[in-house]
């Protein structure tokens, strides 16, 4: 429960008696007499979590409960890293885990997976790193919020690149990021992405072909990791 008070201010000892006085009721978690002396301090100029709006409700819950889940993500954390090879033997031996290392398993790799696809470079990497723990020790992972996360993050990679198609790090990290989509244990919605490669194609496609005819090694490259890009979208070239 949120409570607390406005009043005008009447001068340094009548705040220090305040202070006192609420500071020995909080500490000694008497919450009947904490409620008592903020009446006393303040009259009928109490509040607490209900008189504000729904949206400044929200906004302070969410403080709260930042720290909260930060507590519970470190304790899943540190059992998860504990038990992982025993995960992985009860696997192996076709035995089912206990639910809570299970449990622990599965919140720590969906959290990991999300964080490396919603990084700005889309750490693949780190990704296939997941997805291999995941397979080896038969955890289910979030189909749905993970295929979201990672259908937004290659068209915003898509988009860099045909703002800027000649940045080589953002092409191969598309090209990356577009083959890794085969080892994803789920489908992937792949057709603005596909769009997009299909007008980079239209756009560049032949003024890097003519540059590399000419004998320009950064524009066969560039061919060359794009090829890759729409073979791995299914875009003919």
């Amino acid at each position: 429960n949120l409570s607390g008070g406005v009043r005008e201010f009447s001068g340094d000892n009548s705040y220090e008696t305040m202070v006192k006085e609420l500071s020995g009721a909080f500490d000694s978690a008497d919450f009947t007499e904490t409620i008592r002396a903020l009446d006393k301090s303040f009259a009928e100029f109490t509040f607490n979590l209900k008189s504000l709006s729904s949206e400044a409700q929200r906004e302070i819950l969410d403080l709260l409960l930042q720290t909260t889940l930060e507590e519970v993500e470190a304790d899943y954390r540190q059992l998860y890293e504990h038990h992982a090879p025993l995960l992985r033997f009860l696997k192996d031996a076709g035995i089912p885990p206990p639910r809570a290392l299970y449990t622990a398993a599965e919140f720590v790799l969906n959290e990991d997976l999300h964080r490396a696809i919603q990084y700005d470079d889309l750490e693949v990497n780190r990704i296939e790193s997941l997805l291999d723990e995941a397979q080896l020790e038969g955890i289910a992972l979030e189909a749905t919020s993970l295929e979201y996360s990672f259908r937004k993050a290659l068209e915003r990679l898509a988009r860099r690149l045909a703002d800027e198609p000649d940045v080589f790090l953002v092409l191969e990290k598309l090209e990356q990021a577009t083959a890794l989509v085969r080892r994803l244990p789920f489908e992937v919605d792949l057709w603005k992405v596909e769009n997009i490669c299909y007008e980079m194609l239209q756009k560049f496609y032949r003024e890097y072909q003519a540059r590399a005819e000419e004998g320009d090694e950064e524009a066969s490259k560039w061919m060359h990791h794009f090829e890759n890009i729409a073979a791995n979208l299914t875009v003919r070239v």
